[in-house]
């Protein structure tokens, strides 16, 4: 399984790092390519926020906001010193895998008796890592939302910086109100991250069966090809507690900025990026 880092000019300069950039098929848009996520790559476009002037400086540390470009599903984590790439990595998936296996059971898709299961799953996959220095416009608006979200809150309750705890619970409930994306494309990212979940890492746990997929495997939630409907979902917003009624509106948290508006989404070939980087 490949993973995408696109990481933010400030990102990159907190960590002391420095990432090629994604190739452009036309040379323009150098650092600022779209990401993508599918059935093989996830993307993750993370950046590290200063929240100094919201609470006592603790220089270097900083909260890591990163957005997985398909879902648009937040991930917050509070109290970060720059480390190692490969330490930042193994945070992330760990961060990812908790999450991963909570929705699991919050959304009623698997037992309690099955995450050994999931998490075994999760290890065995082998894991592959692209960094580059990239600001994908579409989902950095979300991770710049998700930024809004972060100081609202601790303007709200009086934070003077987050905690594990209250990242999370934040993150959730972000995670919980319904994206856009182009024109008519609306989502929740809870949903789509569990399907993604699901997909990968619970083959053969599940009780139903779906077309396409092999028996007691949850179905590819990615389109096989562009603007092509995703396979039908395992559960509906109607039955999904982790997911409102789409018919009822959205519940912001009071003072919460609107989600920015992102534009429509564009497809690069990683296999084909990475390639040519070799080839430099």
């Amino acid at each position: 399984m490949n993973f995408i880092i696109s990481a933010s000019k400030a990102f990159t300069k907190w960590m002391k790092i420095d990432l090629p950039r994604i190739p452009s098929p036309d040379g323009k848009r150098i650092g600022r390519q779209p990401i993508n996520s599918d059935e093989t790559t996830l993307s993750w476009q993370v950046s590290a926020v200063d929240l100094a002037p919201y609470g006592p400086r603790v220089v270097p540390e900083r909260t890591i906001i990163a957005v997985e470009a398909y879902s648009r599903y937040c991930i917050i984590i509070p109290g970060v010193h720059p480390m190692p790439q490969d330490a930042f990595e193994k945070m992330l998936m760990e961060r990812w895998a908790h999450e991963a296996a909570t929705l699991t059971i919050e959304g009623q898709a698997l037992f309690e008796s099955q995450l050994p299961v999931l998490y075994e799953q999760f290890d065995q996959t082998p894991k592959h890592f692209d960094w580059f220095q990239n600001s994908d416009i579409s989902v950095s608006g979300h991770v710049t939302d998700t930024e809004q979200w972060v100081k609202s809150y601790i303007d709200e309750y009086h934070y003077s910086l987050l905690n594990q705890d209250n990242a999370t619970n934040l993150a959730l409930h972000i995670n919980k109100q319904r994206k856009k994306a182009g024109k008519h494309n609306r989502f929740y990212p809870v949903a789509r991250m569990l399907d993604d979940v699901l997909y990968r890492f619970a083959k053969g746990l599940s009780p139903n069966s779906f077309p396409g997929a092999p028996n007691h495997c949850f179905p590819n939630p990615y389109p096989t090809m562009r603007n092509a409907p995703a396979a039908p979902r395992a559960r509906t917003p109607s039955n999904d507690p982790l997911v409102p009624d789409i018919s009822m509106p959205d519940q912001p948290m009071p003072n919460q900025p609107s989600p920015a508006r992102p534009v429509p989404d564009n497809v690069i070939d990683f296999a084909k990026a990475r390639q040519a980087m070799r080839g430099k």
